[in-house]
């Protein structure tokens, strides 16, 4: 920042309303990096604004203050609340940093690809869809998401000691349901963090061992046939089982399928859990040498619940090691924009993107139920972890009916709606009315058997004299 770009001062309690509300005080100073920051005190605020701007853009308020600050917008400022929707809430740590920092780059460390599989992998979990259904606001809603980007701005450690915890604490108030799978806590993303700059100790033996197959697949990535396979032989010593694998580049398509088969029944034989998790990575191997990239996926639905998700996990992290074009139509094209979201770089003045940040939320929500707030998406509320990290929570998610369900007990579960009184006396509303019901009509139909379409059609074939049109046989 320039030493003019930002200026500030501290207010008290009884002016702080005025300044949020765009009254510049008289008594502004310009800020720059390496000026000491005055002293704080209880219901004290430190708001800064950027040159020629009424609005604040930045509000620093002490540590042991911050819950009371925020207590005290939601009750009596209820027109500035929530007040991290359009004005970043610091400490005086982040207040000196987004103060000397032009920009907050992200990188992830040239793994761009395999976190995005990462990703994708947990939408398709959690969505019971195929890739090419998967949208990005899908996506952007995962806890993987929300670990990749706190890396890729903050680094690895930050990522693993903060954003697992904070994302539980925030998906308890959207009364997120306790067996939603979680694979922030899983093998595949400690390893992908533990890949990257500056990464946490490795906490098991399976997890070093995990991390070396990974980093010689991805040194192996361009060279010469078998490298890869190779990359594995650390795990072939620990589980000779899998000894299958150092041949894999040697295998026909159809026989690397029948491995996979293979695999999925040597899985509920063994009671070993570190054995069931090397099998995941094994086939997740497998899945990712076939051959058809994404389509390939969808192997992963022959092993059982338990490990579905790890395999298809491994499956698109081990596919993206090694791959530098990410910004190709990976995914349907849903990949190079997932990327870009990963990627993007964060300029610490700019207003926040979200609805809210997860600190304000927090104490807001601390009786147990979200307030209603005003958001960008109907169905989504975009929460800020930090600054330039923002993640998308279902509204409501633990009444939502799973999507894998049949479409006949979601109709069971949904509470009926209320019909206007008045309704009958309007024929374009009747229409209208029909009209919305009718998809939930015909999968009741469908439900029992009956196909109205399919009755009409069967009515116009008997009204008709021609004889039905039989398909061509080879």
């Amino acid at each position: 920042m320039t030493e003019s770009s930002i200026y500030a001062t501290v207010v008290d309690r009884t002016e702080l309303a005025a300044a949020l509300r765009g009254n510049l005080p008289p008594n502004l100073v310009s800020f720059s990096a390496g000026r000491p920051l005055p002293r704080l005190t209880r219901k004290d605020a430190l708001v800064a604004w950027q040159h020629g701007d009424v609005k604040p853009c930045l509000v620093c308020v002490p540590e042991e203050d911050r819950e009371e600050f925020y207590n005290w917008l939601f009750s009596f400022q209820r027109d500035l609340s929530p007040i991290s929707s359009w004005c970043h809430v610091v400490s005086v740590r982040e207040f000196e940093k987004l103060v000397a920092d032009n920009r907050l780059a992200a990188s992830l460390g040239g793994l761009d690809a395999a976190w995005a599989g990462a990703i994708f992998a947990e939408a398709m979990a959690l969505s019971g869809r195929d890739f090419d259904a998967v949208s990005l606001s899908a996506c952007l809603a995962t806890d993987t998401f929300a670990v990749a980007r706190m890396a890729a701005i903050y680094g690895a450690r930050s990522a693993a000691q903060d954003t697992r915890a904070l994302m539980d604490r925030i998906g308890d108030r959207f009364k997120r349901p306790p067996e939603r799978w979680r694979p922030t806590s899983g093998l595949p993303i400690s390893v992908l963090l533990r890949m990257m700059d500056d990464p946490p100790p490795a906490v098991s033996a399976l997890q070093s061992v995990f991390l070396s197959c990974c980093k010689g697949i991805l040194d192996g990535s361009e060279d010469s046939r078998g490298a890869q396979a190779n990359a594995v032989r650390p795990l072939l010593g620990m589980f000779p089982r899998l000894s299958v694998l150092s041949e894999l580049d040697d295998l026909p398509a159809e026989n690397k399928v029948r491995l996979l088969r293979d695999l999925a029944q040597w899985s509920p034989s063994s009671r070993d859990e570190e054995e069931r998790q090397a099998i995941a990575f094994g086939a997740g191997f497998v899945i990712s040498r076939i051959g058809g990239a994404e389509l390939d996926l969808r192997l992963s639905e022959n092993f059982g619940p338990q490990l579905r998700a790890p395999v298809l996990t491994w499956a698109a992290v081990l596919g993206g090691l090694g791959a530098k074009t990410y910004w190709s139509d990976a995914f349907s094209g849903v990949g190079r924009l997932l990327t870009r979201e990963l990627r993007r770089s964060v300029y610490p003045l700019d207003p926040p993107s979200s609805d809210i940040s997860a600190e304000e939320l927090l104490v807001i929500s601390a009786g147990g139920s979200v307030p209603h707030i005003r958001t960008a998406l109907n169905q989504a509320v975009a929460v800020s972890l930090r600054p330039g990290v923002s993640v998308h929570f279902a509204r409501f998610d633990g009444d939502r009916a799973s999507r894998n369900e049949p479409a006949g007990r979601q109709l069971e579960r949904r509470p009926p709606a209320p019909v206007s009184a008045s309704i009958g006396s309007d024929p374009r509303q009747l229409e209208h009315l029909a009209e919305q019901l009718f998809p939930f009509i015909r999968q009741l139909f469908e439900r029992l058997g009956t196909d109205p379409s399919a009755t009409n059609d069967k009515r116009s074939a008997r009204k008709s004299n021609r004889p039905p049109e039989l398909p061509l046989k080879d």
